[in-house]
């Protein structure tokens, strides 16, 4: 709130592609639901939301682009999105009713953060890319697409012609069900830069620089458990209240810290805090991408603001 008017645009999680249908849905995080809904529907259930709210008795107004997602508010709904990706009816009328939303909400355009699509269902993905994408350049709205770095199984060539910009999101080189490390190594990050750069014009990227931390607990059984996800100032705080000192790791220029739990368990957290915001967003200006997104808000250093521009 302290720093919306350094924003350019907002991207608030508003719509779901949940069900096989294609139908647009909503997740009302305040009350726990997931509900089918038209877009008018969608745009007065979203204007009782917290951000709306705020908005409105702030009396700001931001820039935006809706995310559409196949999250329904506790797991990625995989297997409906890969139906609905496949069902040409239902990839239509997604369309339509994601167009028809962001028109009447007067939103700037879409993005679109589709998780674990299978390599069989990547060319039906690149088709909805591709009608999303004329359907609201049409009527003068953008088209971006978030998409992970390094994966071969995406065509990142196709999705810089079809779409205003990819978002590349640059981190998770070690995630939630890998062992403990760096989540996103300063070299590990310009490359992947330079490698996109080679299929898509700098100006057709906006990168995705993360800013939060992974705790990785180790079992009873010497390996590693899934990681749990925290903002960068949880982890600060962890860390003075375990007495332990955070590290720079000097290969990744990733922070870091272990200590060990009441049960006697060893945990690792590495972060991403406002030094390696720093060092990827210059890193990504020299290379003139089109711009750069903060992963994400509540989750970042309070500090980045300083140096985020």
């Amino acid at each position: 709130k302290r720093h919306y008017k350094d924003l350019d645009v907002l991207i608030p999680e508003q719509l779901h592609a949940v069900t096989s249908d294609g139908q647009l849905t909503i997740v009302d995080y305040e009350r726990y639901q997931t509900v089918k809904a038209s877009p008018e529907e969608a745009i007065s259930l979203l204007k009782d939301d917290k951000l709306h709210r705020w908005m409105k008795s702030a009396n700001v107004e931001l820039p935006m682009m809706a995310l559409l997602n196949n999250y329904d508010g506790q797991v990625w709904r995989v297997n409906e999105m890969v139906q609905m990706l496949s069902n040409q009816d239902a990839r239509h009328g997604l369309v339509r009713e994601v167009v028809e939303f962001a028109v009447e909400s007067h939103q700037s355009g879409i993005v679109v953060d589709f998780e674990s699509i299978p390599d069989q269902t990547q060319a039906n993905f690149r088709e909805f890319v591709s009608e999303l994408g004329s359907a609201l350049h049409a009527v003068g709205l953008k088209l971006m697409v978030e998409l992970p770095a390094r994966d071969d199984a995406y065509d990142y060539k196709f999705f810089g012609k079809e779409c205003d910009a990819i978002v590349l999101l640059n981190f998770d080189q070690h995630w939630v069900s890998s062992p403990p490390g760096p989540i996103a190594a300063q070299d590990w990050f310009v490359e992947n830069l330079h490698q996109v750069m080679q299929q898509v014009p700098a100006q057709k990227i906006v990168v995705g620089v993360a800013n939060f931390a992974y705790d990785w607990p180790r079992k009873d059984d010497k390996t590693w458990a899934s990681a749990t996800e925290f903002s960068v100032q949880e982890a600060l705080l962890h860390a003075y209240e375990s007495e332990t000192d955070i590290d720079f790791d000097d290969a990744s220029l990733n922070p870091r810290y272990s200590y060990v739990d009441e049960n006697n368990h060893e945990h690792q957290v590495w972060m991403l805090d406002a030094i390696t915001g720093y060092n990827q967003l210059r890193a990504s200006e020299r290379l003139d991408v089109q711009g750069t997104m903060l992963f994400r808000l509540g989750h970042s250093d309070t500090s980045i603001w300083r140096i985020w521009d």
